[in-house]
């Protein structure tokens, strides 16, 4: 049995990584813990949850000495600075504070400069991938990565970093996977239903995509555009 500290283990991997892992091992959930029915979740299937905040670098009550550090969070504010302090500086600090015995860095594919179809490898020129979207992400998450080389030839810790391509399925939500199976509509969909219906009655879902627009009613939703 080994011990896992995963970070953003409210987010839709590292919370189905966090409890895929807790049947087995140890695992402590760090977040700000914002989401009380996520935190719920993971608590009942025996994460233990420790509030931390990697934009201010406080780590009050994280342990040290894990057996792996997996960090899954990220911060998309779009604020230069506090994505950088975030993604880049604060996995630094962390793995610092922690000292692991090994570090797995969940990086992404959006890392890459834009090659079309092309197959790439870890050897491939990075860009600035998402710019068009979100401004700040792809250079953040570059950052990022070799903050991690640098600290783990300076700790002298194996690390792993992992760039993720696209995560597929509605992940723990519970809500929207009984709408996904219910309506029959793609995962992303399901998400947006879910969230939806969340906010309430009154909510009104603005679509031109006519699959999203016949689940919306489905599930009792008004619909406009579609």
């Amino acid at each position: 049995m080994s011990t896992y500290l995963i970070t953003g283990v409210t987010g839709q991997v590292a919370e189905s990584v966090a409890v895929s892992l807790a049947a087995d091992h140890d695992v402590i959930g760090i977040a700000r813990f914002g989401d009380a029915a996520a935190r719920a979740r993971l608590e009942a299937a025996g994460v233990t949850c420790v509030p931390a905040d990697l934009v201010a670098a406080d780590f009050t009550g994280v342990p040290t000495g894990v057996d792996v550090l997996a960090n899954f969070a990220v911060v998309k504010t779009q604020k230069w600075d506090l994505d950088l302090r975030a993604n880049a500086e604060g996995i630094g600090l962390l793995a610092d504070h922690v000292r692991p015995q090994r570090i797995l860095h969940c990086s992404s594919t959006g890392v890459y400069d834009p090659a079309g179809s092309v197959v790439l490898d870890e050897s491939a020129p990075l860009g600035d991938n998402h710019r068009p979207i979100m401004p700040t992400y792809s250079i953040s998450k570059i950052a990022a990565e070799e903050v991690v080389r640098t600290v783990c030839r300076m700790l002298d810790i194996p690390t792993t970093i992992a760039r993720l391509n696209v995560p597929y399925g509605v992940g723990p939500d519970a809500e929207a996977a009984r709408l996904a199976e219910q309506t029959l509509c793609r995962s992303f969909d399901a998400v947006h239903l879910a969230c939806a219906r969340r906010a309430g009655a009154r909510t009104v879902v603005l679509t031109f995509d006519r699959r999203q627009a016949r689940a919306a009613r489905a599930v009792g939703l008004e619909v406009i555009g579609a």
